[in-house]
């Protein structure tokens, strides 16, 4: 399902979930490619700005657990 509007708490609330996320000892995730991970939170925050904006966000479902960014190239099923 495309997504035609998110409220900044919800792009928050994304880019929260990127930048707080809580990897298995070992792992690595975004973070280590940032200075913070209130940094991630900035990026991810901005990326889906950028991909909403542009008409490319889309979502699993009307509860929308889970977003992607999809180009027109890759949306022939949309």
């Amino acid at each position: 399902m495309k997504v035609e509007t998110l409220s900044e708490k919800d792009i928050n609330a994304i880019g929260h979930a990127f930048g707080y996320y809580e990897y298995a000892q070992g792992e690595k995730g975004l973070v280590s490619a940032y200075s913070s991970k209130d940094a991630v939170v900035s990026y991810i925050n901005g990326y889906v700005e950028m991909v909403l904006q542009a008409g490319m966000l889309y979502t699993t479902g009307p509860q929308q657990e889970a977003f992607m960014p999809i180009s027109a190239v890759m949306k022939k099923w949309d």
